[in-house]
């Protein structure tokens, strides 16, 4: 009888927002053999921990646990096949902001957010632009950046054919790591 007696399973902010994103294994029981291969599933992007082989796969840098989020948003923009397919994978982020020639008209060089992208009078020029054909990608991360996630991204770079360029305000080591938490 309490065998029958489903408990939910309560998950935090992060958990939710990271399963959107696919950078966590999944939650079934299914034996996996270990990390995804950068390539199309059913929507275009892969997971951590989904089954196949593995050192193609951004989670490898991390035994195919999670695939980081720099790299893994770096393969929704490339893998999207129009805007709005990119705006059904991203556009329910807001703290996400992308700019770009490409993406508006050249006065406008703030930032903005996909979703803000999709309500403007260019979407159907921003339709044209994806998927990317040159697959060239800037990105900055404001608070640093991990040796991992860098690692993790060249992996990406080197399995999709493109060019990322990574830049952050400082390099986060281990030791980083461990020095903040023990000087909370």
């Amino acid at each position: 009888m309490l065998s029958q007696i489903s408990i939910p399973t309560l998950k935090t902010p992060f958990q939710i927002e990271a399963n959107k994103l696919k950078q966590l294994p999944t939650d079934t029981n299914e034996p996996t053999t270990g990390p995804s291969v950068v390539g199309p599933d059913h929507d275009g992007v892969t997971g951590a921990g989904s089954s196949s082989t593995g050192k193609s796969c951004p989670g490898y840098v991390f035994n195919g646990n999670y695939i980081p989020l720099v790299t893994q948003l770096t393969h929704m923009i490339f893998a999207a096949s129009s805007f709005d397919n990119l705006n059904t994978r991203l556009g329910h982020m807001e703290r996400l902001k992308v700019s770009g020639r490409a993406l508006g008209d050249a006065h406008c060089t703030a930032p903005r957010t996909v979703k803000e992208l999709s309500a403007s009078s260019h979407k159907a020029a921003l339709n044209q632009l994806l998927p990317f054909k040159e697959k060239t990608m800037f990105i900055f991360v404001v608070g640093g950046i991990t040796y991992a996630e860098i690692a993790a991204c060249h992996l990406l770079e080197r399995t999709i054919g493109a060019k990322i360029v990574l830049a952050s305000d400082r390099i986060i080591a281990g030791h980083d790591l461990i020095e903040a938490v023990v000087n909370c």
